[in-house]
This record gives C-alpha cells, sequence and structure tokens, in this order.
C-alpha cells in the first residue's frame, strides 16, 4: 500500500513466513520525507584541507576523583581480605567457635572477598565519550568541515521486534516505529528502514501498522517542521496541553497540532476498536488469509536478521524492543559520532544506550533504572573493552552481528561458483543467493544497489526467515543474535567481543529512548527469574567468558567483568546464608564475629561502615 501526503510518501511491504507450526511476519515500513542535506562536496581547491572536527571525544573521570573511587573499592577489599586473616587465625586459636558456624561464615565471606576484587578490576578504569552530533553536518560553519570529510553517512534498519498483542499492545508497537520514522538524519527516505517483527503472528498488530503509516504521512512532516522533541505521539500529546496562540505562525502551529491531535486519536480509535475475528473474516480479503489456522506458540521466539539483508541490507542496525520509543530525535546522529569518530573500527562494533523508563515507581523500588549499574559499572568497563549488549537500543554493525572480525580484509574476493570464498558464503549463510550476495557485501564493504523496489523482495525474505533455513549454517552460533540462553542479548554481545571488537555506550541528554518496566513485585520477579535462568545458562555452557578468553579475544579484565554480570544468580544462596547465621547464632547462643570486648572487633565494625558508606555514595 503507498499512500501519498504532503512532502511524504510512506511505503508499507508486508510479508509472512510460515514457521513448522505458525507464522512470524514482517512488516517494513520506510518513509521518505523532505530533510537537511547530508552534507556538500567540500571545497576542491589544492591547498591542504584542515582534519575535520571531531565527532566524538573520550573523557576519563577527573584524576582526583578516579583515585578516590579506586581507594574506597581497595579499602573495602583490604577489610574483606583482613576479615578473612582473622577468622583463619582465631581458628588456628581455637577461638572461632563452632566448626560448621565457622565454614559458612568463612566460605560465604570468601565469596564476597572475590566479587570485591572483580569489582575493584571492572571499575578502575572509568570512562564516558562525549558526542558532537553538529559535526556530522557542519556546512552552517566553514566549507572545510562538511559531512563529506567523513563520507556518506551510512543507511540504518532499525529493526523493531514484539512477541505477544496482549502484553505488547499493537498502540504501544505503533507509537515505537511512528518516533523510529521521524528520527532526525541527512535523506532519511533514502537511509532508514524500519522492519517490525511479530513473532506473536498477531493480525491485530498488522492492522494496526498498516493505519500507522497512513497517519505517518502526516506526523513526520509535523514532527520536523516544528522540531517535536518527543515523537512518539502518546508521549507528545499525553504531556503538552492545547497550545495557546499568540501570532500567525503561532495560529499556523496550533492548527497544526489540533489536526494532528484529531488524527491520532482517531487511529487509536481504529486500533482499539479492531475485533481480531472481524478483521480475519473481513479486513482484507488475501490481505490476512496467513495468519488464519495458525498456533501462535507452537514456534520458537528467534530474531531475525536477514529478512532486512536481502531488502535494505544497510550496514548499521538499531533493534528495539516495541515498547522503548525514541526520546531524543537526534539519537542516530549521536550513534553515528561514536560509530564513524574512531579511527580504527574495531573501537565501535556496537553502540549501545543505556535503559531509561518513563512513568517508573518513586524511588524505583525494583532497581528498574539501573542507575549504579550503567553510572559506575558500566564506565568503568568502558575503559576495558566497551558497554555490554542490554538486548534494545542498541546500534550493530551488521558486519559484527555477521561474525567478522574487525579490519577483515579477505585475501580472495571472488565470489564466482566453485570459488572457496564462495562455498563459505553458503556454509555460513545459507543457499539463498541474495543473501550471500549481501552479506558478501558487507564483510568487504562493497557498495551495493540501492534497492529500488522492495516488494521484489518479499519471496525471497519469506524463504529465509523460515525457523528450517538455520538448519546446517552457522546462524545461532558464528552469525546473528545467538542461540542456547534466554539471555541472548549477553550471549551476543560477548561473542561480538571475544572476535575483538570493542563497544561504547552513548550517554545524551535527553536519554536516546525510553521504555516501560515492571511497576509490580511479581513482574519484576517473573524478569529477574528470566535473567537468571538465561546468565546461569552461559556461565555453565561452552559460551563461558573464561573460555572465550583463553582461546578468543576478550580481554581478560572484560571476562572478569561479565563474570560479575553472569555470576549475579549465585548470589543468592552465599547472601541468604550469611544473613541466616546472626538469627542462627542467638539462637544457639553462639558467635560468628568478634565481641566488641575482643581483639579484631574494629576490623568487621569498619568494613560494615566503608561497604555502605561506598555504596551510598
Amino acid at each position: 500500500m503507498t499512500v501519498v501526503a504532503t512532502r511524504s510518501i510512506c511505503e508499507e511491504v508486508i510479508s509472512a513466513a510460515p514457521w513448522h507450526a505458525g507464522t512470524v511476519w514482517h512488516v517494513a515500513l520506510v518513509c521518505e520525507a523532505t530533510s537537511g542535506g547530508g552534507g556538500g562536496e567540500g571545497t576542491r581547491s589544492g591547498r591542504k584541507k584542515p582534519p575535520p572536527p571531531p565527532l566524538q571525544e573520550r573523557v576519563p573521570l577527573g584524576r582526583r576523583a578516579a583515585w578516590a573511587w579506586r581507594l574506597a573499592g581497595l579499602a573495602v577489599l583490604l577489610l574483606l581480605l583482613a576479615l578473612l586473616a582473622l577468622r583463619l587465625l582465631r581458628h588456628h586459636g581455637g577461638a572461632g567457635g563452632d566448626g560448621g558456624v565457622w565454614r559458612v561464615a568463612l566460605v560465604c565471606e570468601a565469596w564476597f572477598a572475590a566479587l570485591c576484587a572483580l569489582n575493584v578490576s571492572a571499575k578502575w578504569s572509568p570512562v564516558r565519550f562525549v558526542t558532537r552530533p553538529e559535526n556530522l553536518m557542519a556546512e552552517g560553519r566553514t566549507p572545510s568541515t562538511t559531512a563529506a570529510e567523513y563520507g556518506e553517512l551510512p543507511a540504518v534498519d532499525m529493526l523493531v521486534t514484539t512477541a505477544d498483542p496482549a502484553l505488547e499492545p499493537p498502540l504501544v508497537t505503533v507509537n515505537t516505529v511512528l518516533s523510529l520514522l521521524a528520527l532526525d538524519y541527512p535523506r532519511a527516505g533514502e537511509r532508514l528502514a524500519c522492519y517490525v517483527s511479530d513473532d506473536g503472528c498477531s493480525p491485530l498488530t498488522c492492522h494496526a501498522l498498516r493505519e500507522a503509516a497512513g497517519f505517518a504521512a502526516a506526523w513526520v512532516p509535523f514532527c520536523r517542521r516544528y522540531g517535536v522533541a518527543v515523537r512518539a505521539p502518546f508521549r507528545y500529546f499525553s504531556s503538552s496541553s492545547s497550545p495557546e496562540s499568540g501570532g500567525p505562525a503561532d495560529r499556523k502551529f496550533l492548527d497544526d497540532w489540533t489536526f494532528m491531535k484529531d488524527e491520532y486519536d482517531k487511529l487509536v480509535r481504529r486500533i482499539k476498536n479492531t475485533d481480531e475475528r472481524s478483521l480475519l473474516r473481513h479486513g482484507g480479503g488475501e490481505f490476512f488469509a496467513e495468519f488464519l489456522n495458525v498456533e501462535r506458540r507452537n514456534h520458537p521466539t528467534i530474531v531475525k536478521t536477514r529478512v532486512s539483508a536481502v531488502m535494505t541490507n544497510a550496514p548499521i542496525m538499531l533493534n528495539m524492543d516495541c515498547d522503548m520509543f525514541v526520546n531524543n530525535p537526534q539519537a542516530v546522529l549521536h550513534a553515528m559520532c561514536l560509530l564513524l569518530g574512531f579511527d580504527d573500527e574495531a573501537s565501535s562494533g556496537f553502540v549501545q544506550a543505556p535503559q531509561r523508563f518513563y512513568d517508573a515507581l518513586k524511588d524505583d523500588p525494583f532497581g528498574n533504572q539501573m542507575e549504579c549499574f550503567f553510572k559506575r559499572f558500566i564506565s568503568g568497563v568502558q575503559g576495558v573493552q566497551g558497554a555490554f549488549y542490554a538486548g534494545t537500543g542498541c546500534f550493530h554493525r551488521r558486519k559484527a552481528v555477521y561474525g567478522v572480525p574487525p579490519n577483515f580484509n579477505g585475501a580472495e574476493r571472488e565470489d564466482t561458483i566453485g570459488s572457496s570464498s564462495y562455498k563459505e558464503l553458503h556454509t555460513r549463510f545459507g543457499n539463498s543467493e541474495e543473501l550471500n550476495e549481501s552479506a558478501r557485501n558487507i564483510i568487504w564493504d562493497l557498495s551495493s544497489k540501492p534497492m529500488v523496489d522492495i516488494s521484489s523482495r518479499i519471496e525471497v525474505a519469506k524463504a529465509v526467515s523460515a525457523c528450517n533455513y538455520d538448519i546446517g549454517t552457522c546462524w545461532g552460533q558464528e552469525v546473528g543474535w545467538v542461540y542456547g540462553s534466554l539471555t541472548e542479548d549477553m550471549l551476543t554481545g560477548q561473542r561480538i567481543h571475544a572476535m575483538g571488537w570493542r563497544s561504547v555506550l552513548m550517554v545524551t541528554e535527553p536519554p536516546a529512548f525510553m521504555g516501560s518496566a515492571p511497576i509490580g513485585g511479581p513482574a519484576c520477579l517473573t524478569q529477574f527469574k528470566r535473567w537468571a535462568t538465561g546468565q546461569s545458562e552461559i556461565i555453565i555452557s561452552r559460551n563461558n567468558p573464561i573460555l572465550a578468553t583463553m582461546f578468543k579475544r576478550l580481554k581478560f579484565r572484560q571476562c572478569l567483568a561479565y563474570l560479575i554480570v553472569l555470576g549475579w544468580p549465585l548470589r543468592a544462596p552465599f547472601e541468604l546464608c550469611y544473613g541466616l547465621l546472626g538469627p542462627y547464632c542467638i539462637l544457639t547462643n553462639q558467635s560468628f564475629l568478634p565481641k566488641a570486648s575482643e581483639d579484631g572487633f574494629s576490623i568487621p565494625l569498619a568494613l560494615f561502615i566503608s561497604y555502605n558508606t561506598y555504596n551510598f555514595m
């Protein structure tokens, strides 16, 4: 379906891919609209051009502040080691108390000391990066600092995933897609493509996206014309009351605002008032035919990256959960500063934005915002090999997802039948000629012809998105998102790091993306259980980061950082046992810590004060 509106063309391509007992369908929305140019050719005079302005700046923590944090962490670690030494000395001196209590306390305290040592290592070299998106398009400054100095800005394929129309209503997915289509980017209509993968096989979601295509034709120009900051309609219209008119320009904006608000309200009603049965019966003939008689839950939930490869094949991919919308319209420009701003591509295999949530509970009682994790822990890991992949809000180099090491320079670039490179492509990527051709272009940085007619690739997209396409290939192991864990994001990021890539945390103001978080205890516990299960699967499998350090290119300190996160579920039994020692000793008239009148009492007292002060800070 093609909808033509003022200065905007929205093209919707919908394809259905049958799986063993279900269907996974993909929707591609490509919105073309006029926007700022991508930079001119620059001066062609004979004189030497000055270097282009920097796109990013590495900013280490101040020397005094950095050493203050290091010394604080070392102080806690030394006190833990002193407590262990005291316990051993008291035991050998016969003052250690009951043998069982002593052993439990010793094991727990040794575990705490090991975790503290890992944390000190991970946080030792804190770094943050400041982005300069204005330098990507500096035509207004001097002719020598145009975006052409950095070459053409790359295209971006934006992948949105959803799985359950009940837990993830179609209207939520629609708002995420609309916010993506309205991003600020030079020649966005040619360089940005949005794909929605619905693993729940919902005709309601498909219908909602069809309706959103028409609304986008007016919404995208409105956002860019008036510089709308938050481009998810449900947040924009809920946070802003009807503006007051103060002049001709304001009256024009008021008229446009009122029109867009009315159109969005109509869109919401059309989506909410649609019934699935009537939609399948009268919603468009053959359009929804493939949704009939399918079992939604009788197939695995696997993220495909392959469909975009045979359509637009952008070198950069952004993956988003359906409930996380764009909160900063320049998010892609900030990401490009980090993807293009290093001398070596190995420094930015992927760019991860911190997870931030709207309408969160006061004081964040369940820790969903993970403030300390991103501000202290990840800033420290930035100084090693980079941020972890968090599963959403992440910009990937497609070649890194394809399992290509950084700075790859293939000795053989032949693509003729019978060549080793041709056979290797078939082994890694499967038997689709179109997919292999697109992979070859990505791996060897070859230019590919722009896709003029995306609809011509629908049948190919159906073929490569079938779940049996993985059989006999490297998908899910060395290529794409890695299978084998409920936390496939952590596992995929680790695989990319193990190939030698680094990653970067993208901190912007306002935050690049905003999402919704669980607001109840049971929902949070369900999420925590999923994380704990997935991390345990990685620890006890061949994907253990220790093996990646021994046999691949994962750095030792990065391995230690992964062990802290992956070992998170293992902390529970040690903390529970240590917490129960006090009540147990009271009931049995024993003691597992020195009394106030005994030598060594100052060690646990100092540890208690310093540890809690450190965590409070």
